[in-house]
């Protein structure tokens, strides 16, 4: 079976019956968190992702195979996939259980956004995605999913995505400093693909609100348009247009909820040519026209 989206998974795992106060969906933020899971029902399903997942063993064994390499999953031992790679679960031990978390697509972008310097740390996971924590990180990771699950499902906090995604990120930097103080190697020079990353996202900070052309990201790194894509998406997930669009909606997002410009403002902001366009643009992606998201998303008044 191939999940080819958020909605599917989700699907697929309420056909788990699975214990109602050990997992917790939160659409908003994108994110799903599981506690004592077993993986039964999972033998033999193949997964295409298009979230990231994170997953610890705390007891027994599993073997899983990513892109069609395999890995043996231990005590302490953690997962990590990113969008588009293909996992099957090929063996699980009786007394195997764990703890997991699934990012959507979307918020996944949101974390690349946040955090440009963590670039080359998302690449070295990409290459090493399992490895053994020690008891006191198994710990602290465990305390942080255990308070992510409790907030998505506190349906009073009216910033519950706010706080999930803060969390989120807090785990995330958890996460990358283990990896880069306990099992990554000794620093090297980076690749020729991880530096056209680094250097795109460093282009692309100083000159998303003027420029949306990925054209004009080719040739100020005197590269192809294309080269410049293809790289992007083998090693982030994501082609030029997509990062160069995760920025300029991030930012239209954000003045729309946290500033009292109007949507003609954020447009000329955007460096747009309309408001027209620029709401063309925004529905395209989001699927709702600047006022109506700014009118259904911003939840703190103005005049405060």
């Amino acid at each position: 079976m191939i999940f080819n989206d958020w909605n599917a998974m989700q699907q697929r795992l309420a056909q788990l019956n699975l214990n109602n106060s050990n997992y917790a969906f939160n659409e908003t933020a994108g994110i799903m968190l599981i506690e004592d899971f077993t993986l039964k029902g999972l033998l033999g399903d193949a997964v295409r992702l298009q979230n990231f997942l994170f997953g610890l063993v705390l007891d027994g064994q599993a073997e899983i195979s990513i892109d069609e390499t395999k890995y043996v999953l231990n005590k302490n031992s953690y997962l990590i996939l990113f969008p588009e790679q293909v996992a099957r679960l090929n063996y699980r031990s009786d007394d195997f259980n764990g703890i997991f978390l699934s990012v959507s697509g979307e918020t996944l972008k949101i974390l690349q956004h946040s955090m440009p310097n963590m670039i080359s740390m998302f690449l070295f996971i990409r290459q090493y995605p399992c490895a053994a924590l020690t008891d006191e990180n198994v710990k602290w990771i465990k305390q942080y999913h255990h308070l992510l699950l409790k907030e998505a499902k506190d349906t009073t906090n009216m910033f519950r995505r706010e706080t999930c995604l803060s969390l989120l990120i807090a785990l995330t930097y958890k996460l990358s400093n283990i990896y880069g103080t306990q099992i990554m190697p000794e620093p090297q020079m980076p690749n020729r693909q991880a530096d056209i990353l680094a250097t795109f996202v460093e282009i692309l900070e100083k000159n998303y609100k003027k420029e949306r052309g990925i054209g004009f990201y080719a040739s100020k790194m005197s590269i192809t348009s294309k080269y410049l894509s293809i790289t992007l998406k083998k090693v982030s997930g994501m082609t030029a247009n997509e990062w160069i669009q995760t920025y300029v909606l991030q930012e239209a997002k954000r003045l729309l909820l946290n500033s009292r410009m109007s949507v003609q403002q954020i447009a000329i902001e955007l460096n747009f040519t309309s408001q027209s366009f620029f709401g063309k643009y925004f529905k395209l992606y989001v699927g709702m026209s600047p006022a109506r998201y700014r009118k259904e998303k911003k939840s703190i008044p103005t005049n405060l």
